[in-house]
């Protein structure tokens, strides 16, 4: 039958040419790879964090411990055993809201005992 000659030929032809084309582009492929030369900009996340490196960190303050008081009685927060630093004054946050707690207590006794 001529007409399934000619289809055969045909994919005959078209398989040849794929197996060239399949040659030809491996070949093109296995050259040296490009190399693109192209500078990377800046993320804002990494300017952010150039930026947060640069920033200075807070100072803690630090509240001294009286002679008398031990650590446990102060309120232990961590920082009693570090050293004052020259020049920087005494806060004691901790003692000054104690007397707050303190007279409140008493203020609400007052008034308790007005009431009852």
């Amino acid at each position: 039958s001529e007409e399934w000659q000619r289809r055969h030929s045909k994919a005959q032809a078209m398989k040849e040419f794929a197996s060239k084309l399949k040659t030809e582009n491996r070949a093109k492929s296995l050259g040296p790879p490009k190399q693109r030369k192209i500078e990377k900009e800046v993320s804002k996340r990494d300017r952010a964090l150039q930026f947060a490196k640069n920033v200075p960190k807070p100072t803690q303050i630090r509240k001294k411990v009286s002679k008398g008081h031990s650590a446990q009685d102060a309120g232990s927060n961590g920082l009693e055993g570090l050293d004052e630093q020259p020049g920087e004054p005494v806060y004691d946050e901790f003692e000054e809201l104690n007397k707050k707690h303190e007279e409140y207590l008493n203020e609400v006794d007052n008034i308790k005992r007005l009431f009852m």
